[in-house]
């Protein structure tokens, strides 16, 4: 059973977006997500969109939208 309303945790749950939007080839978008991926951070992609450019059949555009989470001790609560 979780704390109530009232009760004071040690802890504060942050929660941070970043949103990127990136071209390149497929190659390098590919490369670009497996880094996200091995990132070790609680993360959530929220929204993620990849479809071809204009420039050409070999370049992609990837927008992502992550949500990144942390557990911050609180200070001053006994």
């Amino acid at each position: 059973v979780g704390p109530t309303a009232n009760q004071k945790t040690l802890f504060q749950l942050q929660t941070r977006t970043v949103t990127l939007g990136v071209t390149g080839s497929s190659t390098e978008v590919f490369a670009l997500l497996k880094a996200i991926d091995a990132d070790t951070r609680l993360k959530h992609a929220n929204a993620i969109e990849l479809k071809p450019t204009n420039q050409g059949e070999h370049e992609l555009q990837l927008d992502v939208t992550l949500w990144y989470f942390a557990l911050v001790r609180n200070s001053g609560v006994a």
